[in-house]
């Protein structure tokens, strides 16, 4: 009998956060997606690869500005690949970071995906990063990029989550203060045992996370 899917929850629910530490410098990559006309493409999908194997190392969508910013970033040889609904996917040629780099991109410009129907066939596929009101959503589920991995390493590749490996501690959009709730029920665990035990699940059984920056009325209590 197949283990039922996992449902991973984050949301903040406390006020009066601190931000937590910066971490020592590493390498930055950031630039600007837009359409053929030049206006910017906000909340579109901007993953970074590695490139000897397109393995996934962080994913965030872009800004309202249309812009992103990856963060603290190991040295090595990435590539980049956007793509939005509606647009062509474009990745970008491999390119390598040195220590404390700070690479800009040159703009990314989507153009309108323009192939000619002859035939229309409706299936149900999710894209990997899902962006609504009140949360973002990663749909890990037929991802071949998390087989076999664990469910902090989904954590850790996810927009706007860190996680600490020495204090063992988790934070969302640089606050800590963070609530993990697995398929709708809190962890009342210590932040430290909850790290302990996404290290120890298996990727293959979560569904989805939701990384929620405004959790709704309901999760005040």
């Amino acid at each position: 009998m197949k283990t039922p899917a996992l449902v991973l929850s984050i949301g903040l629910l406390f006020s009066g956060l601190f931000p937590i530490p910066t971490l020592q410098a590493q390498n930055q990559v950031s630039g600007l997606v837009t359409d053929i006309a030049g206006a910017p493409l906000a909340y579109a999908n901007a993953l970074l690869l590695s490139a000897a194997d397109s393995s996934l190392v962080r994913g965030m969508f872009t800004s309202e500005g249309g812009t992103y910013v990856f963060e603290n970033i190991p040295s090595g040889t990435f590539l980049l690949r956007f793509s939005m609904l509606g647009y062509q996917e474009i990745t970008t040629p491999a390119f390598s970071l040195e220590r404390n780099a700070r690479k800009k991109m040159e703009v990314v410009t989507l153009g309108e995906n323009t192939t000619a129907i002859r035939e229309v066939e409706i299936t149900a596929k999710r894209p990997f990063l899902e962006q609504k009101i009140d949360r973002a959503v990663v749909n890990v589920a037929n991802t071949i990029t998390y087989a076999g991995g664990s469910a902090l390493a989904v954590l850790q590749r996810s927009p706007g989550v860190q996680v600490n490996l020495q204090s063992k501690s988790i934070s969302l959009a640089g606050k800590a203060g963070v609530v993990v709730m697995i398929n709708g029920k809190i962890e009342r665990l210590p932040m430290d045992a909850v790290v302990d035990m996404l290290s120890g699940m298996n990727a293959d059984n979560i569904d989805h996370i939701e990384l929620i920056h405004s959790p709704p009325a309901n999760f005040e209590a």
